[in-house]
């Protein structure tokens, strides 16, 4: 567990549990969250090292993390206020290239919503409008 604090973010919580050997199957599995004024982030992973008989490891994890500034602002009129929702997942194959070294290869997908205050630059705009 975690607590902070920040002049710009206010207090800051966040947790996280994880544990390398599962039941003693040799499992890894994680579990996160952060959570403060203006974010909040969520985060799980599972990983089996031993996903085939050679050693190739297969993981995933999936994320949710959430910003968003409106609450810094009195409304949505500034230049700067913006909200960005984020989801996503990835899964990831390790290689044993030695006794004590891996080779990981990996895919994440995720997925972005960005919303912007009513006079936020031109430039921004096309860009979120992408």
């Amino acid at each position: 567990a975690s607590v902070g604090f920040a002049q710009s973010a206010g207090l800051i919580l966040g947790g996280s549990i994880s544990q390398n050997n599962i039941l003693g199957t040799g499992n890894f599995a994680s579990l996160g969250m952060t959570r403060s004024e203006y974010q909040t982030k969520y985060n799980f992973a599972f990983t089996n090292p031993y996903f085939t008989p050679d050693g190739v490891s297969l993981g995933y994890n999936v994320f949710y993390n959430a910003t968003d500034y409106s609450k810094y602002y009195d409304d949505d009129d500034e230049v700067s206020y913006y909200s960005l929702n984020s989801v996503g997942a990835g899964v990831n194959l390790g290689y044993p290239i030695s006794e004590t070294s891996r080779l990981t290869y990996g895919l994440t997908v995720q997925q972005d919503e960005i919303k912007t205050g009513k006079y936020t630059v031109d430039e921004i705009f096309d860009f979120v409008e992408k």
